[in-house]
């Protein structure tokens, strides 16, 4: 409430993008609030939890795209509020008064998988872990991108319909312009790509030195006019011309490899970040690469589920790399903290199961409620990052306490 209070008091608008922020706090709100209320001492870490998350989603204030940046920025203060929320109103666990959850009868085999991973099937979960990494790596060039944004409406909606009628009557829905410094004719070279169904030469009407032509392609058609964009721009280089794409087509592709470059570039600096901060409590360089490695496991998984279901990502489904990377690292260092507290792997595990595996299970709920949603990128982002919650469950407590029994070296004191 306090968020969208400051949003309406600083006149932002509640786009797709801030929408998405109330319920990623819900969701890291109740994690908080389980490990405060159901472990000691656990302060100092659901700080080191914020402050990973929230330079997770604070990767993105970078960008240039409204939006993206308005997303980054309110999520930032939105968890933040979510963190103070939790430590001064949830009361922290009291041994006393604390009754056993009937959730730990209906979840136990979770923790008997979790603490068989540590024992006897080891080998096996990391074998199998490690193919499926390799062949979410070997996946990642094949994953497609919806940059048409009439394709992020359901095909039977009227919207979409409109549009449709709109593209066929029209030749195209999709405009742009290109100029050039030279007089030759560049008609018949954009006639020749396909999916262009309209070139007009509007030079007399724009003026200027340039000459200009005015085009109008299929909707669908943006990645076809952006792979024959070099095409364009050899043929202007081969008469020492200059060339100049602009409109909406343009805009639109732009967007795409600056979207695109943000989540890649956030990707790498987020697993440094998370090295540093499992580095900073846990002494054993053998531990930490573990743990980087059960960090990125989600997104790897995400990646081949993606690649292998063909689904287009959207623009907001970019983002859930760095996002997934910082939200997956709190069970790490919540599995660490309850290690150097208990004394063992298998007892720190036990001790921190419940929370992790019940916030899990609510935060990927509360993403769920983004599926409802008719706006294609919004719903696609709600169920990848449930998809990707459950993936960091499983890593976190099945594959990281496997990797972790082959390094002896307990966390130290933080």
């Amino acid at each position: 409430l306090i968020l969208i209070g400051a949003i309406s008091w600083r006149g932002v608008p509640m786009d797709m993008s801030l929408s998405m922020v109330p319920p990623l706090m819900m969701s890291l709100g109740f994690s908080y609030a389980a490990h405060q209320s159901q472990r000691r001492r656990v302060g100092k870490i659901l700080l080191l939890c914020y402050v990973t998350t929230a330079l997770g989603v604070g990767a993105f204030a970078i960008t240039d795209l409204a939006p993206v940046r308005h997303f980054a920025v309110y999520g930032v203060l939105g968890l933040g509020l979510t963190w103070l929320a939790v430590i001064s109103l949830v009361p922290a666990y009291d041994p006393a008064t604390a009754g056993r959850s009937p959730a730990r009868r209906h979840l136990a085999w979770f923790l008997r998988c979790a603490l068989a991973g540590t024992k006897r099937s080891r080998p096996i979960i990391i074998s199998v872990s490690a193919v499926f990494s390799v062949l979410s790596m070997a996946a990642a060039p094949y994953l497609a991108y919806e940059n048409d944004p009439l394709a992020y409406f359901p095909p039977h909606s009227r919207i979409a319909q409109d549009f449709r009628a709109l593209n066929d009557r029209l030749t195209g829905m999709l405009p742009f312009q290109v100029s050039t410094t030279d007089n030759a004719d560049m008609a018949p070279m954009l006639d020749r790509t396909p999916a262009i169904r309209k070139v007009v030469p509007v030079t007399p009407f724009v003026g200027g030195v340039d000459h200009t032509w005015w085009c109008l392609a299929d909707n669908g058609s943006l990645p076809i006019l952006t792979a024959h964009e070099k095409t364009w721009r050899r043929w202007a280089e081969d008469r020492h011309a200059h060339l100049r794409w602009t409109g909406v087509a343009a805009q639109l592709a732009e967007v795409e490899r600056l979207i695109r470059r943000v989540a890649i570039g956030s990707l790498p600096a987020m697993v440094l970040v998370v090295g540093l901060v499992v580095a900073g409590f846990h002494r054993d360089p053998p531990g930490v690469l573990a743990c980087l490695g059960a960090n990125v496991l989600p997104v790897l998984w995400l990646v081949l589920a993606a690649s292998v279901a063909r689904w287009p990502l959207g623009m907001p489904a970019m983002m859930i790399g760095a996002i997934l990377l910082g939200v997956a690292v709190d069970d790490i260092l919540q599995l660490l903290a309850a290690w150097r507290v208990r004394g063992s792997l298998e007892r720190g595990l036990v001790n921190c199961w419940l929370a992790c595996v019940g916030s899990s299970l609510v935060g990927a709920a509360c993403m769920l409620t983004f599926v409802i949603s008719p706006f294609g990128p919004t719903a696609q982002f709600g169920s990848l990052m449930a998809l990707g919650l459950m993936f960091a469950l499983v890593g976190d407590m099945c594959i990281l306490p496997a990797l972790l029994h082959l390094t002896r070296r307990k966390p130290r004191s933080c």
